[in-house]
């Protein structure tokens, strides 16, 4: 069974957090098929204890838990004892497992790759690990994958610890566009920006757990130091002149300031040091003032209200001088995936540097801005034709497609598509249609970019482009339903409405066919025009007996001031409770700014609304989202449930999403589900809401009500049995056993637990047409005689039958799949 004894501060097994935890581990063995996921956490006497490891058998628990922190003692321990990520692609020829040889050629073990877990200050408590039974080397994805994984697992564990910390330094850091360093109280480094890289040479991943003498060198003044370390030794501050060393070797005199952080009992926990390159003009300078309100703070480039500010001045200049005036929206290629794999510090550098080089090849006078994420903007002033626009724009091209040298030895190439809207040729002169014109130019380019011979792509209004786009403008939108179903009340007590548009001959368009010819005035349209519909024919269905909920697709781009005063408007104007409107963000899309994005969202809400959160568990982003965003509801990712027949394995990583959800007291939907099979056995996992064709397709408004007043009979109606359902009953049987010894075993009744006969699992297999001497009534009874074991000769329980009773729950597991798969196959 689970134990572990670690810091006061790390939650005990079996809570919400450690269920959130095993579900991230089950996460990871979906993405990197055939590996074991596990989570260790320094105990006492220096004992790795294991803290999640839901696809571990009891026997590898044994084993594993509690293994000493020394060399030889295999990646995890090597992890923890060096605070580097860990990669064993062969662990028969590696040292670092030389101790646990016999162990990995018992179990087969081939190949390890482990993480450090970090705590807020950066001392490591632990490890997060891929164990699998082939020899294989990580590849960059995978290593990804280790670094994102221990990144959340920290937060979840630290959440209230992390929060403190960022109180205590967000003043420190606010005002600094300079290098800044972080370190913990023993002076080894947890944090560096963009800057620092920049001027240092070093990534913060070669300089994480370092100690700041790696920057000193043989010119370093000693007597700087020593005043540098007796002002720390007295947790003072200090400030002056340096000469520090870059990893190239070059020295570098530095300005640097060092300023002790303390907690609230005012004990220092760490150190910021900012510093300031004093031979380098090449970074932007700290704003001040009037600058800091015009200009992005990461780049110093023009910001919107500063743009705003220029245009009306352009285009007065270019009506004096006859010329033409272009504005240039530049979108860099698959940012987000590269922001992602490189992490935030070097994509800010890649965005610093993509604007220093955009000042270095335009021409004086013409302008440039950034309102926030990867999008450039240029106002192009002066031009005569369209062929010097384009010498321009090839010109701006050429210079931005060169490879960016990051300075740790990696080098990256980006692509970009660019829109080009031009005054006075586009009849509009104000910012903001112009910059929509720009934008959707830009789409244009972004869609075509297999085949284009250029980057960009000029703003056309010919709609002749666009044929779904005049469909929807003519009025050729309806709201199709397609029904939630709630297993515990057995009715459909919700509604999602989805976008369709009808053409003249009756052809059905749904939006993965039109949303991409949308313009973004069109994007706000339609949802405007969805949540009016639904919530008048909410109205329709109230009077008809029918009290639903409905949840409408938002866009997270839309959720913006206008957003909220059109929401508030419908509230004044229709009498409808606003409980019952879910707005359904979609996570497949990101929100233009964070921190705005949530105020939007918290505005929702102090409304009445309810929030969801769309395809949860496609990544661990989307896990994560679910503890930052102030959601009602959550759609698990239909990718989950749709398949679950071929692989009916991943009921366990959807019991454990079921889990988590409960712990943050979400409401979970399952999407995709399509057959009777796969809602029989979710259903038996706890899985309160379905959504999918096994309920109902989506359908016209007509259809719901027709719906709603006589099919939902044959809808309630009892499922036939399966053996999906059997194995999803058995998991979730030995699920909850498992937790409730973990808990107060005291609470369990183990005889009548042990009596098979009395067992809903024996009458779901007779049901399914077996005959009592199958072998999977042996298996069953096998299984629920080992619960016994689980009892002493007084009747307390005891863990001396525990491994038994495990190794007959994977063989009857084992024979239920088997069986399942036969039956499938025949059929």
């Amino acid at each position: 069974m689970r134990s572990i004894s670690c810091s006061p501060a790390i939650p005990d097994a079996g809570s919400a957090v450690q269920q959130q935890i095993d579900a991230l581990c089950l996460l990871a063995e979906r993405i990197v098929p055939g590996a074991l996921a596990t989570v260790m956490l320094l105990g006492a006497e220096e004992r790795l204890r294991l803290y999640a490891g839901p696809s571990l058998t009891q026997e590898l628990w044994a084993y594993f838990d509690g293994i000493p922190v020394i060399p030889g003692n295999g990646s995890c321990a090597s992890t923890v004892m060096s605070g580097q990520m860990v990669l064993v692609s062969n662990v028969r020829e590696d040292e670092r497992w030389s101790h646990l040889q016999n162990i990995a050629r018992e179990l087969n073990i081939h190949a390890c790759w482990s993480a450090p877990i970090l705590d807020p200050l950066g001392k490591v408590v632990g490890s997060f690990a891929l164990t699998s039974f082939c020899e294989a080397l990580a590849s960059p994805e995978q290593i990804d994958l280790l670094r994102g994984v221990t990144s959340v697992i920290s937060q979840i564990l630290f959440q209230n610890q992390i929060e403190h910390r960022e109180r205590g330094i967000s003043a420190v850091l606010r005002s600094v566009s300079e290098g800044v360093l972080l370190t913990d109280a023993e002076h080894r480094i947890l944090y560096c920006n963009n800057a620092f890289a920049e001027i240092t040479g070093y990534s913060l991943a070669e300089l994480l757990g370092q100690n700041c003498r790696i920057l000193q060198g043989p010119e370093t003044s000693p007597e700087t130091i020593a005043t540098i370390r007796r002002r720390l030794k007295q947790e003072r501050g200090f400030e002056g002149k340096i000469l520090n060393y870059r990893k190239d070797g070059s020295s570098f005199w530095n300005h640097l300031t060092i300023t002790p952080i303390r907690d609230h009992h005012g004990r220092v926990v760490q150190y910021a040091a900012v510093q300031r390159d004093l031979g380098r003009e090449s970074l932007p300078r700290p704003l001040e003032g009037d600058d800091a309100l015009l200009h992005d703070p990461l780049t110093a480039l023009m910001n919107r209200r500063a743009l705003e500010e220029e245009l009306p001045r352009a285009r007065n200049r270019a009506d004096r001088s006859e010329r033409l005036l272009a504005m240039v929206v530049i979108d860099l290629d698959d940012f987000k995936a590269l922001n992602d794999r490189l992490g935030r510090d070097r994509g800010d550098l890649i965005l610093q540097r993509t604007a220093k080089r955009l000042r270095k090849v335009l021409r004086h006078g013409d302008s440039i801005a950034r309102f926030g994420g990867d999008e450039f903007i240029l106002l192009l002033e002066g031009l005569r034709d369209l062929n010097q626009l384009e010498s321009v724009l090839t010109k701006v091209t050429d210079r931005l497609q060169r490879p960016i040298d990051l300075g740790d030895g990696e080098k990256v190439s980006i692509a970009m598509s660019m829109g080009v809207s031009i005054y006075p040729l586009s009849h509009h002169d104000n910012l903001e249609l112009l910059l929509r014109e720009a934008d959707q130019a830009m789409f244009e380019a972004k869609r075509n970019k297999s085949g284009r011979e250029r980057p960009w792509s000029f703003w056309s209004s010919d709609d002749d482009r666009y044929p779904l786009r005049a469909l929807f403008r003519s009025g050729a939108l309806q709201a199709w339903y397609q029904p939630v179903w709630d297993q515990r009340r057995q009715q459909v007590v919700g509604i999602e409405a989805l976008a369709r548009l009808i053409d003249a001959e009756g052809r059905v368009y749904s939006p993965g066919d039109f949303l991409c010819q949308l313009a973004e005035e069109d994007l706000f349209a339609l949802t405007q025009q969805m949540l009016l519909r639904a919530v008048a024919e909410l109205q329709v269905l109230d009077a008809l007996g029918f009290s639903l909920w409905v949840s409408v697709n938002i866009d997270p781009q839309l959720v913006s001031m206008n957003c909220v005063q059109f929401l508030r408007h419908l509230l004044r104007t229709e009498k409808i409770d606003p409980r019952r409107i879910v707005l359904e963000l979609l996570e497949s899309h990101e929100f233009a700014d964070q921190a705005m994005a949530l105020d939007r969202l918290q505005e929702l809400k102090s409304l009445g609304f309810q929030l969801a959160l769309d395809d949860v568990g496609s990544g661990y982003s989307s896990l994560l989202r679910l503890k930052q965003l102030p959601i009602d509801k959550a759609k698990l990712d239909q990718g989950f449930i749709r398949t679950l027949e071929e692989y009916p394995r991943d009921l366990s990583f959807v019991q454990s999403v079921v889990d988590l959800a409960r712990g943050l007291d979400i409401d979970l939907v399952a999407e995709g589900v399509e057959t009777v099979a796969i809602r029989d056995a979710i259903g038996v996992l706890g899985m309160r809401y379905l959504q999918g064709y096994a309920i109902a397709r989506p359908m016209p408004f007509v259809d719901l009500q027709a719906f709603l007043s006589q099919q939902q009979l044959s809808a309630s109606a009892p499922l036939p049995p399966t053996l999906l359902s059997a194995y999803a009953f058995h998991l979730t049987h030995f699920s909850l056993l498992e937790k409730a010894f973990d808990h107060d075993p005291g609470l369990l009744d183990l005889v009548s637990l042990a009596n098979a006969d009395a067992c809903q699992e024996r009458q779901r297999l007779l049901a399914l047409g077996l005959a009592p001497e199958h072998e999977l009534f042996y298996l069953h009874a096998e299984y629920h005689r080992h619960i016994l074991g689980l009892r002493e000769s007084d009747g307390s329980p005891s863990l001396r039958g525990w491994a038994q009773l495990e190794d007959r729950h994977r063989r009857f597991a084992a024979a239920l799949l088997q069986a399942f798969q036969l039956r499938r196959g025949g059929s």
